[in-house]
């Protein structure tokens, strides 16, 4: 099981943040995290992580 250790809008603030000072986008920010995390310091990979299973849940097929 994995515990999340910020809220969603901690997480997201943090991802645009990051994206703004890197002049790209929310999503591109992502896919370049995705490619080379270790290009990122602790709390920016756990905000990445956060953001990535909010959108994972959010996308997920709904199970009646």
């Amino acid at each position: 099981m994995q515990y999340e250790t910020m809220s969603q809008k901690e997480a997201l603030d943090i991802v645009q943040a990051e994206a703004s000072a890197m002049g790209l986008g929310i999503l591109e920010t992502l896919q370049l995290y995705k490619q080379a995390p270790h290009e990122f310091g602790s709390v920016e990979r756990c905000a990445f992580n956060t953001a990535l299973r909010g959108f994972q849940r959010l996308l997920a097929p709904v199970t009646e």
